[in-house]
């Protein structure tokens, strides 16, 4: 009975509550007031790769199965935004509060709880991902390089993702007690699937016997569902992918929150 009640808790959808959101209020407040520099942060880094990319690599390589190469890029650059964007920062956020910062521990001198500020740590992460890539997708729209309107139902894919690689990044930062192990995760796990989840080309024509294998990225159950959505391929695949990120994030956010839990109260 308690290994069935431990697997309902971790396939459960996260639920925030009002102390996370409040958690997160504090963190989005903390940017607020330089809303217009962070929105322009949000957009430049993502739009300045695409374009550099898009325009490069374009100039050789100018239709990719029938599509221009811009056109094919978005999607990926947008997946990029939703998924290793807030895994980097929220790495980042967790090793420099674990280290140097003591926010955590004053935080938990107020009615939220050690929960409380894992929920709006991944909330915050998750959204400014989930914001980053819309941005992308609108200047992307704005120069004529969306194909689709169904694009505008990417949302329910960007967030799920975004909440996938905050949650995963929390859990292997608090499981990694040294910056140099947590490095060897970015090398063969982050920078590898950067470039081998169709980002910038079809893997399937590279080697069709490793193609499968691609598949144990997360990042590809992105890419190909906004790719879809974005130039107006079938939305079977969308579905599938979506309830597989929806299924991951939900037991990523649970382990996370539950290791932050233990490690800030021990005991």
């Amino acid at each position: 009975m308690l290994a069935i009640k431990m697997t309902i808790e971790m396939l459960s959808w996260p639920e925030f509550g009002r102390g996370g959101w409040r958690a997160f209020r504090r963190n989005w407040a903390l940017v607020a007031h330089r809303w217009f520099a962070y929105g322009l942060v949000l957009l430049a880094e993502p739009l300045m790769i695409w374009m550099t990319f898009g325009l490069g690599l374009g100039h050789w390589v100018s239709e990719v199965r029938g599509q221009l190469y811009m056109d094919y890029l978005l999607p990926a650059m947008s997946a990029i935004c939703a998924t290793l964007f807030p895994f980097w920062e929220m790495s980042q956020r967790m090793i420099n509060r674990r280290s140097s910062q003591a926010s955590w521990w004053v935080i938990l001198q107020t009615p939220l709880t050690a929960r409380d500020v894992a929920a709006g740590e991944i909330l915050y992460t998750s959204i400014k991902g989930t914001l980053s890539a819309l941005l992308l997708l609108v200047a992307g729209s704005m120069m004529g390089h969306v194909k689709s309107p169904m694009i505008w139902w990417s949302p329910l894919m960007l967030f799920p993702a975004s909440l996938l690689f905050s949650s995963a990044a929390m859990w292997i930062t608090l499981r990694v007690r040294r910056q140099n192990d947590f490095l060897l995760t970015q090398i063969f796990g982050v920078v590898p699937m950067l470039f081998w989840s169709e980002t910038f080309f079809p893997v399937g024509e590279v080697s069709e016997r490793l193609e499968a294998l691609f598949y144990i990225s997360p990042l590809v159950h992105v890419v190909r569902p906004l790719r879809a959505l974005s130039l107006g391929g079938s939305p079977s695949e969308t579905f599938l992918s979506l309830a597989l990120i929806c299924l991951t994030a939900a037991v990523a956010y649970n382990l996370a929150v539950r290791k932050f839990t233990q490690d800030l109260v021990p005991g």
